[in-house]
């Protein structure tokens, strides 16, 4: 009978854990880090020879929304080189994608490039945006990570401009599809969840990056991370504030701008992205 009656109590406690909602919030927020990312599927003019690790990625892969990239039918000229690129203010440009860090043989190429699939922002809305990058040698302090609604659990971590941790400014450069050039075609957007997504090229210039990262021996080869820089903006472009280098001060201004609990839950990933620079041939 006593082994009965501790039984009952025991599933009666698990029931009430399971349905109470204040212990169930408390379960469900575990602090969470960015230190299980994998590399950026970042790539440069080298990866775009014929069958090279660009076009396979074009054909075969998903991105982190779940599309699959051939589904967006982005238009590619990979024997040209040029590509028109919009900066932080902008302003157009064009770049040459075969161009080097460097005069140096085998030093690394100039432009790295990544896809990535965004919610169409609707024209009346304020947004935020990546304005540029601090790029780290190493990874920057996350602490204990962050907690359910994506705030750090300790105001000292997240900090694109973290002591004691080299780093230095990288552009971030959008690309524009342009007839006659590299990127000749955006697409189409695709629907999840009743919201439109199109798929955008963000492009990085690490020649100043790479000469600073060098300055003090041979060129510099290994893992690049990357800290974004944000900016928040009026619907019609005009700035409304920032620059944000931490992730607290961007999830305190998210918050009073009334950003969507998703995107902040998740915007921690803006830190310690990285891919690996090589030498080149």
């Amino acid at each position: 009978m006593k082994r009965l009656t501790r039984i009952t109590f025991l599933l009666v406690l698990v029931g009430f854990i399971g349905f109470s909602p204040h212990l169930a919030k408390s379960v469900s927020a575990v602090s969470t880090k960015n230190s299980s990312s994998t590399q950026m599927k970042a790539f440069c003019f080298g990866d775009c020879k014929s069958g090279g690790k660009f076009q396979k990625y074009l054909k075969g892969s998903k991105d982190e929304n779940g599309f699959k990239i051939s589904n967006f039918a982005m238009q590619f000229n990979f024997s040209n080189k040029t590509m028109v690129c919009e900066d932080s203010k902008g302003k157009k440009i064009k770049i040459d994608l075969s161009e080097r860090c460097s005069n140096a043989d085998g030093a690394p190429y100039r432009y790295y490039f990544w896809l990535k699939s965004n919610k169409l922002k609707s024209p009346s809305s304020v947004y935020w945006r990546t304005e540029s990058f601090v790029g780290t040698t190493e990874r920057i302090n996350e602490g204990k990570g962050v907690d359910y609604s994506g705030k750090p659990i300790e105001s000292n971590t997240y900090n694109a401009n973290q002591k004691g941790v080299d780093g230095y400014a990288i552009p971030r450069l959008f690309a524009v599809a342009k007839s006659g050039t590299f990127f000749r075609n955006a697409g189409s957007s695709l629907s999840k969840n009743g919201a439109k997504y199109g798929n955008s090229i963000y492009v990085i210039d690490l020649k100043a990056w790479y000469l600073q990262a060098s300055k003090d021996g041979p060129g510099y080869t290994g893992n690049i991370y990357l800290q974004s820089v944000t900016g928040i903006h009026h619907p019609n472009g005009a700035w409304k504030g920032g620059p944000y280098t931490t992730l607290l001060s961007w999830w305190n201004a998210a918050t009073a701008n009334g950003f969507a609990s998703v995107g902040k839950r998740s915007y921690y990933q803006h830190y310690n992205q990285f891919f690996f620079m090589k030498i080149s041939i």
